[in-house]
């Protein structure tokens, strides 16, 4: 459960960081004359980041979680509260 809660949080953030981005990319496209398949292909770019971000999010939860759990094993064999 803790795991899928880190993932989450990093998704929101992804999500917030993507919101941004394009809203500033729907500002600047038009002032800068630049063609409107740059907006679709930014939309695209950033999906597809979105899917790597949740895969190393999930990677790095695993490794939170190993380190956290092997700490308090530590700390109980020591006799010390967790």
């Amino acid at each position: 459960m803790m795991r899928f809660l880190l993932v989450a949080a990093a998704g929101f953030v992804y999500f917030f960081i993507v919101f941004v981005i394009l809203q500033v990319l729907d500002v600047l496209i038009p002032a800068l004359g630049w063609p409107p398949w740059v907006n679709q292909v930014a939309i695209v770019v950033l999906l597809l980041g979105l899917v790597g971000v949740l895969i190393y999010a999930w990677q790095r939860a695993g490794r939170f979680l190993r380190a956290r759990s092997t700490q308090g094993q530590a700390q109980e064999d020591r006799g010390e509260d967790v």
